[in-house]
């Protein structure tokens, strides 16, 4: 705010030093101190005050952005409803009255399956002598 610098600060305590004298000078510096405290302490809530405004505006235009954004998903929304109907999904147990075993079909039908075509070969002759014994 105000630029100081060392020599316009002796400045200022030599005139005040002549004026006050040096019985009224420590009560007089004592005084100017609480008074800069004062005022520092002013300035630091109108800043904090200051800044929670401007925050508070932001967030009410980001508030608002949000409601905007809530209210095109919710229109969006209602024009998908026909997606929101599934077909109606199937369980194994669907599936079960449908199948029937080949084998009992085919046996309704006159067919004959490879079961029943099948050549019986004669049973394989035992060897007797051929593997050793332990």
């Amino acid at each position: 705010m105000f630029d100081f610098g060392f020599s316009e600060i002796v400045v200022i305590l030599m005139i005040s030093l002549i004026v006050l004298g040096p019985e009224r000078l420590p009560k007089a510096a004592r005084q100017v101190g609480l008074w800069v405290g004062k005022v520092r302490a002013f300035v630091n809530t109108a800043k904090s005050d200051f800044s929670q405004q401007l925050d508070a505006s932001e967030l009410s235009s980001v508030k608002q952005e949000i409601t905007d954004s809530i209210h095109a998903l919710q229109s969006t929304a209602s024009h998908l409803t026909a997606l929101d109907t599934l077909p109606e999904q199937k369980t194994p147990d669907d599936f079960l009255p449908q199948y029937t075993a080949p084998e009992k079909s085919l046996k309704n039908k006159g067919v004959q399956t490879r079961r029943q075509n099948r050549i019986k070969l004669p049973p394989k002759p035992k060897l007797r002598g051929s593997r050793r014994t332990r």
